[in-house]
């Protein structure tokens, strides 16, 4: 695997788009950044788009992976939008196959969680898409990505004097020993088949039970290990399955099943509304509303009750003239002339009064003055209204109709049920974990000396049965067969690992005398062929306590074991070093720079400070780095960009 290009969009300190080209045919890229500015943030991209949830960085951090994706979205551009992709090619140089894996996800959501796309030679491959955990784990398994991917700070805690179990296996899985391992595991799974085939014989009886036993011994092993193993990380686990359920009981509809009585209640209050509008509306058609058909009818009708009046009025008027008049007549001193000529001009108009006094409506005072108010604003007021109560009904109805949606949907409550007791047992198991982990290791304790007793005693039983056995059978021969094979393999992987640990131990030992000086406190190094326990001897052929080393040297020592499995395992893999000089004087420096990093890999990946890789400790690298970038941090923006060059250079 080399890696051609890493592209951080959003990620951490990386603002924006950045790209790292990493392709060149020399071994060595430099990238330099000063404390704070990305470098770590860096090998954490790269180890999060390869892994997801098994990268180690994001196991260390403790952190749920939602809270983990969360804490690098950098917001500067407000998209809230953030993705890492790495592109690589697989192979020798006739394969120039190039595989991209883009890792993205979103922080608009309150539960974080990210998508893979995987592309072949620039075209999406959905199959790797979908299975992409499981094909990084036949390339780089995550169990020893970090012997390839590592900080120079905290390598030391890799190796002290008795080898852990992920030391182990990992060691096992770079030098091809678990090949071994699992087919005598095979051939154990074919044995128990046969068993099952024999008939009622005595012996064969006492194995089989035998054998159940330590199948139930086996399994209960590997599932208290399995605890050990996990609990560290199995609460913040806890967390991510219980926010699951929760979405999953608000997806099934469990939070409807328990407001079904609140919407039936809202139900019947809508309707009871609805009923009080049905009645103020047929109130009001029963009014004045239905003379809204014959308003122009009315505005006629009040029309003629104008003029009908104003000739009610002419005629009253021309009488009490008349009743006037005569009063002036009898008067002393009155002209007659003069109540002649007033006699003929009132009596001249009351010609006209009586030609235009046909009256239809002679509508009352009330009754007119109800016509005017009917015509000027009544109506539209009235109108205006029914239309308010129109719209308010309509809005009831709408909802009376949403609530009946609501109330036909149908709720499992059983599957409901089943999801909320999940989430009241997750609940419940936040913090129980660190407890047990001292009651496991005891269990796991007698067990193994259980099955340890029975073991002998089951070899010995199918030692001596398997001598009785006709050949000519083929389920006995098989069986007889597969147990030498399996003793075979045992004895095979005894050697091989003897053969494997002792080759190690001179590569590691080699490795550790090119990056240390003269007076170095140790001389050589073995490995035990059964435990992989580490041994660290000096001078003077004793043994070197690891608790006695400084973290200089054992940064050296764990440096030295993983270059060494690099070089046994034959992996064509890149090494991604992160502070790599920080515990080391210069004299380290100097050979960690001439001997290791040149040597290290066909890609070897630096990530250090100014203080580490210098001007003198830069030009003696000069000749093997084929890229080289530095971080610049921006105090304004808060975020890194990534420019061409190390440093001064």
């Amino acid at each position: 695997m080399i890696i051609k290009n890493i592209t951080l969009h959003n990620f951490g300190l990386y603002a924006d788009t950045n790209t790292f080209n990493l392709d060149t045919d020399k071994p060595v890229i430099l990238i330099g950044g000063k404390n704070g500015r990305g470098k770590t943030t860096l090998l954490e991209a790269i180890l999060l788009a390869f892994y997801g949830k098994s990268s180690f960085a994001f196991i260390e951090s403790r952190l749920s992976y939602s809270n983990y994706l969360e804490k690098f979205i950098n917001r500067n551009d407000r998209t809230l939008k953030t993705y890492i992709e790495v592109s690589f090619q697989l192979g020798g140089q006739s394969d120039k196959s190039v595989l991209s894996v883009r890792r993205e996800w979103s922080g608009e959501t309150s539960r974080i969680s990210d998508n893979i796309t995987v592309q072949k030679n620039g075209i999406v491959d959905q199959f790797l898409s979908n299975s992409w955990a499981m094909y990084i784990e036949e390339i780089l398994p995550a169990a020893v990505s970090k012997f390839f991917f590592f900080d120079g700070e905290k390598i030391s805690n890799l190796a002290m004097e008795q080898t852990g179990d992920q030391m182990r296996d990992s060691i096992k899985l770079l030098l091809g020993i678990d090949v071994l391992e699992r087919a005598e595991k095979d051939l154990e799974k074919i044995l128990r088949m046969q068993y099952k085939k024999i008939s009622n014989n005595t012996d064969w009886s006492k194995i089989e039970s035998l054998k159940k036993e330590l199948e139930s011994l086996a399994i209960q092993q590997e599932k208290i290990q399995k605890d050990i193993d996990e609990i560290d990380i199995e609460s913040v686990l806890c967390v991510d399955k219980l926010n699951k359920f929760e979405s999953d009981f608000l997806v099934q509809g469990g939070n409807l099943g328990e407001s079904k009585k609140e919407l039936s209640h809202k139900k019947e209050t809508y309707e009871s509304q609805l009923k009080s509008l049905n009645e103020q509306i047929l109130e009001r058609i029963s009014s004045e509303i239905p003379l809204v058909m014959v308003s122009n009818l009315l505005k006629q009708i009040l029309t003629a009750s104008e003029n009908e009046r104003e000739q009610i009025l002419n005629k009253i008027t021309y009488q009490r003239m008349l009743q006037i008049l005569d009063d002036f007549s009898v008067s002393d001193g009155v002209d007659e002339n003069t109540v002649q000529a007033i006699s003929s001009f009132i009596h001249s108009n009351a010609k006209q009064i009586k030609q235009n006094e046909k009256i239809i409506y002679n509508l009352s005072e009330n009754g007119y003055t109800q016509a005017q108010m009917l015509t000027s604003f009544l109506l539209d007021k009235q109108t205006e209204n029914l239309k308010l109560l129109h719209n308010q009904r309509k809005e009831l109805l709408d909802k009376i109709k949403e609530i009946e949606n609501y109330l036909m949907i149908d709720v499992d409550e059983h599957k409901t049920a089943n999801t909320y007791n999940l989430i009241k047992e997750l609940s419940a198991k936040k913090g129980e974990y660190s407890a047990n982990k001292k009651q496991l290791e005891s269990k796991f304790s007698e067990i193994s000396s259980e099955f340890t007793t029975k073991d002998k005693i089951y070899k010995k039983l199918v030692s001596d049965s398997i001598s009785d056995l006709e050949l000519k059978d083929d389920t006995d021969r098989i069986i007889r067969y597969s147990s030498k094979a399996i003793d075979v393999i045992q004895a095979y992987k005894l050697r091989l690992q003897t053969h494997k640990a002792s080759n190690l131990a001179e590569v590691v030992t080699d490795c550790y005398l090119k990056i240390t000086n003269k007076k170095s406190l140790i001389s050589h190094v073995t490995i035990d062929s059964v435990t992989l326990d580490f041994q660290y001897w000096g001078t003077e052929n004793s043994v070197v306590p690891w608790n006695i080393m400084s973290a200089g040297e054992k940064q050296l020592i764990v440096t030295a074991i993983l270059w060494a499995l690099a070089k046994c395992s034959h992996n064509r893999l890149p090494v991604v070093i992160d502070t790599p000089l920080a515990r080391l004087d210069s004299a380290h420096r100097r050979l960690m720079v001439k001997n290791y990093f040149p040597y290290a890999s066909e890609q070897t990946i630096i990530l250090s400070t100014d203080s580490e890789i210098d001007k003198q400790y830069y030009d003696i690298l000069k000749p093997f780095i084929g890229k080289e970038y530095s971080l610049e941090y921006d105090d304004d923006k808060q975020s890194t960009t990534l420019i061409q060059g190390f440093f001064q250079e």
